[in-house]
């Protein structure tokens, strides 16, 4: 009876210690982003008034906004991003006539130096990790006709 007991208890542990032992038990990390913005601040100011946005998409042919944020500074730090696997798609501009919108006039850039609006965006790829930097360069931008 006892031996039947012991290799009852060490089938036992053979079949629930990989299980164990093979859980994940790290956390996942869920990033934020912080967006550097160079702009020549002669020709375009940035201020409360003339903001920088940095708009997310859910697809990379600019359509379905997900995310809007601004700043009056030539830095967007964004809130941390949940987003698994889903490819993540944005682009900066600058808010010329100060409408929240990208309008005529208003000079942007997507991700990976996409300066055309009928351009497809690049997805960003986002390694775990907490912080990500990016840097977005409005000065070589396109602008909306």
């Amino acid at each position: 009876m006892k031996r039947i007991r012991m290799i009852i208890a060490a089938a036992f542990l053979l079949i629930v210690a990989p299980l164990v032992f093979s859980c994940d038990t790290t956390e996942k990390k869920v990033p934020y982003f912080i967006i550097n913005v160079k702009l020549d601040q002669l020709t375009y100011p940035v201020s409360s008034t003339n903001k920088l946005y940095a708009v997310f998409f859910v697809n990379f042919n600019w359509t379905t906004p997900w995310l809007n944020l601004s700043s009056s500074r030539l830095q967007i730090i964004t809130p941390p991003l949940n987003i698994g696997d889903f490819p993540l798609f944005f682009i900066v501009f600058y808010d010329a006539d100060n409408s929240g919108t990208l309008n005529s006039g208003d000079i942007f850039q997507g991700w990976d130096g996409v300066i055309v609006s009928g351009n497809n965006l690049t997805p960003i790829i986002v390694p775990e990790t907490e912080m990500m930097l990016l840097n977005v360069d409005l000065d070589n931008n396109g602008i909306v006709p």
